[in-house]
This record gives structure tokens, sequence and C-alpha cells, in this order.
């Protein structure tokens, strides 16, 4: 549920913002699911609130400073 929604969100942000074309919006929104995903997966103890937001800024800069 972690990768969809949040593949889903940020497709709505970067398609709105017309940050980038839909074909990479697609590809940059799975990215950001798969590591949600993953993130909120290995966190323990109620961190992935600051670990799932922690892990999406650092792709997404990642894939800023590569595109």
């Amino acid at each position: 549920a972690m990768a969809a929604v949040s593949a889903l969100a940020c497709f709505a942000v970067l398609i709105t913002l017309r940050v980038y074309t839909v074909t990479t919006a697609v590809f940059v929104s799975l990215a950001v699911g798969l590591v949600s995903a993953f993130a909120e997966m290995y966190s323990r103890g109620g961190v992935d609130t600051i670990t799932v937001p922690a892990a999406d800024v650092l792709l997404l800069w990642v894939i800023s400073m590569v595109l």
C-alpha cells in the first residue's frame, strides 16, 4: 500500500508542477514508491515518520542531479 500511495502522490506532484515528462515522471514515481515501501518496512519503533520522507528526499535529490 505504501508503494502505491507514494508513487501516485509523487506522480501527481511531478505532473502538476511539470517537472518531468510523463514517462520520466512515471519512472521517478515508481522509484519513490519502492524506496518508500522499503524504508517503511525496515523502520522500527515508529521512526518511519522520519525515515520515509528522508529516504524520498535523498532519492529525489540524487535523481535531480542525474537528470
